[in-house]
C-alpha cells in the first residue's frame, strides 16, 4: 500500500511555522479590528495606539487594594520519618488560614474605565439627552452580565464570552430604534459592554469573593479581560457594520 511519508522532524517544523504564523495573524486582526472599533468611536488614530498597547501591557499589572484572610481549611501534609534508613511517609490534615489579595487590573478595568468615562463626557457634551440611554443601558448590562457570570473557585468570575458584547450590542440597536444616532449607538455598546461587564461581572460578587480560594483576586484581570475590554470592541464592531 502506497502513501505518503512525513518525516517527524520536517513535519514538527512545519507544525511549528503555522502555529507562528497563525499567532501573528491572529494579533494582526486583534490590533486592525481594535483599532477600527476605537476608531469608530471617534478617538484620535496616536489615542487609539496608545489605548490598545496600554491596555495589552497593562493586562499584566495587577494593583492591590485590600488583603484579607481566607476561611480555614484542612490542607493534606506528608511528613517523613526515617527509622533505620527506611523513609515512612505519615500524612495528616492540618487547619490553615491562607490569605488573598483584592487587586484591580490596569488593563482589565483601569483603563476601560478611563475610555467609558471619556466618551460619556464627549458624547453628554454634544448630546446631553443621551444621559438616560446610557445610564439604563449600564444598569440592564450589568444586571443580565451578572446573572450570566459564574464564580469558580481557584479562578475568579466566568462569563461566556459573547453574553457582555450581545447584550451591549441589543441596547445599542434599541436606542437607535427609538431615534438616536451611529454615534450613540457606538457610545452606549462600548460604555455598556465594559462598565456592564466590571458591574455585573466582578463588583456584584465581591461579597463572594472569599470563596475563590486563591491568593489572588483581580478585578478585570484574568478571565474577565476579555468580558470587559473585549466586549466593548465587538459591541462597536457590531453595530458598525449594522447600523
Amino acid at each position: 500500500m502506497s502513501g505518503v511519508i512525513i518525516h517527524k522532524p520536517l513535519a514538527s517544523f512545519f507544525m511549528y511555522l503555522l502555529t507562528v504564523l497563525m499567532s501573528f495573524i491572529m494579533v494582526y486582526l486583534f490590533l486592525w479590528s481594535s483599532g477600527k472599533a476605537f476608531t469608530s468611536l471617534g478617538l484620535n488614530p496616536r489615542l487609539v495606539s496608545l489605548i490598545i498597547f496600554s491596555s495589552l501591557l497593562g493586562s499584566f499589572i495587577n494593583i492591590p487594594i485590600y488583603k484579607y484572610t481566607l476561611d480555614e481549611e484542612l490542607v493534606l501534609t506528608i511528613n517523613y520519618v526515617n527509622f533505620y534508613g527506611i523513609i515512612y511517609p505519615i500524612p495528616s490534615f492540618e487547619r490553615v488560614k491562607n490569605k488573598s489579595v483584592l487587586a484591580v487590573n490596569l488593563g482589565g478595568a483601569i483603563i476601560p474605565i478611563l475610555v467609558s468615562l471619556y466618551l460619556s463626557y464627549k458624547l453628554l457634551i454634544l448630546e446631553p439627552n443621551t444621559l438616560i440611554p446610557l445610564l439604563v443601558s449600564i444598569i440592564m448590562a450589568s444586571f443580565v452580565i451578572h446573572i450570566y457570570a459564574k464564580p469558580i473557585s481557584h479562578l475568579g468570575i466566568a462569563v461566556p464570552t459573547f453574553i457582555p458584547p450581545f447584550t451591549s450590542m441589543t441596547l445599542a440597536l434599541f436606542w437607535g430604534f427609538w431615534g438616536f444616532d451611529k454615534s450613540v449607538m457606538l457610545t452606549v455598546a462600548y460604555v455598556s459592554g465594559t462598565l456592564g461587564a466590571l458591574i455585573g461581572a466582578d463588583l456584584m460578587n465581591l461579597n463572594k469573593i472569599r470563596t475563590f480560594k486563591s491568593p489572588m483576586v483581580s478585578i478585570g484581570g484574568a478571565g474577565t479581560f476579555d468580558g470587559i475590554f473585549l466586549s466593548g470592541l465587538l459591541a462597536v464592531l457590531f453595530i458598525d457594520l449594522l447600523a
